[in-house]
């Protein structure tokens, strides 16, 4: 009867920590950050390195020490579900602190970005920069909130139905569609910037092209709802290399004053 009882106990445990997990799917918490191996050579503590392609899940908030990263992802093809969760420091005073990012160099050395990451459902919340991933990049239904900088992507990037705190910049080719941006604007070196609701602080501009200097490119924009937040003209076009060609798709909206019809820089009225 003991040898029953323990079997049926074991197998209810088993079902409990599994519960919650799709096939295939590595659940992570703060509890597993802090005792590391989520993949290998993830060390214990932050930042959470992601060495294995696959699907992540978290199943609770992760709180970030001060100065440390939240996960650093060193290859291809990674999907992360916050599920509803947030990934916060309060710290983004320290320069160089990511929420999420591929890194640029791997064990000292320059390389690629990684690609194809997908990140969504979740907030990223108090970093120097909040989401800075490679190519074929998927943000989605996310909150990047009192980052320095919201979000960094490359080439061939869709992000769609975030609520940026600040600036979304991409650095390649990408659509930018569907979201809330208060504050910084959206920056693009090539594809469409639509639907959007962007707020501008003075002497910002809604829509730019991206700050890497040596990219040339074309950036069009069209339907999106553009305000100055203390109530002045807007200034639509401004900012970034000056290789990038940006022109109008579509009617924008800027309120009962409109929107300046100029593909060039508007000042904003003092």
């Amino acid at each position: 009867m003991k040898y029953v009882t323990l079997s049926i106990l074991a197998a209810s445990l088993f079902i409990h920590n599994t519960a919650g997990a799709a096939e295939g799917e590595i659940l992570i918490d703060q509890a597993r950050a802090l005792q590391g191996h989520i993949t290998p050579n993830d060390t214990p503590g932050f930042p959470i390195t992601i060495s294995q392609e696959g699907h992540y899940k978290l199943t609770g908030p992760l709180k970030v020490p001060a100065g440390q990263g939240g996960i650093f992802v060193f290859t291809d093809n990674v999907t992360l579900d916050l599920n509803g969760f947030e990934i916060a420091t309060a710290d983004k005073a320290t320069p160089d602190t990511y929420g999420v990012i591929t890194p640029f160099t791997v064990a000292g050395q320059w390389g690629r970005m990684f690609s194809n990451m997908s990140i969504r459902n979740g907030t990223i919340r108090g970093f120097r920069i909040g989401i800075g991933i490679g190519d074929s990049a998927r943000i989605e239904n996310m909150r990047l909130l009192n980052n320095d900088l919201n979000a960094v992507i490359d080439n061939g990037s869709i992000v769609r139905n975030i609520t940026s705190g600040g600036q979304i910049e991409c650095q390649g080719d990408c659509i930018i569609d569907s979201n809330i941006v208060r504050g910084g604007g959206v920056r693009a070196g090539n594809g469409n910037i639509v639907n959007n609701t962007i707020t501008v602080r003075e002497g910002e501009s809604a829509i730019g092209g991206s700050h890497a200097a040596w990219y040339y490119g074309t950036v069009g924009y069209g339907n999106n709802t553009i305000f100055n937040e203390k109530g002045k003209d807007v200034q639509i076009i401004g900012g970034g290399s000056g290789y990038v060609h940006i022109g109008e798709l579509n009617p924008n909206y800027c309120g009962y004053r409109g929107c300046p019809s100029s593909s060039t820089a508007a000042p904003s009225s003092k």
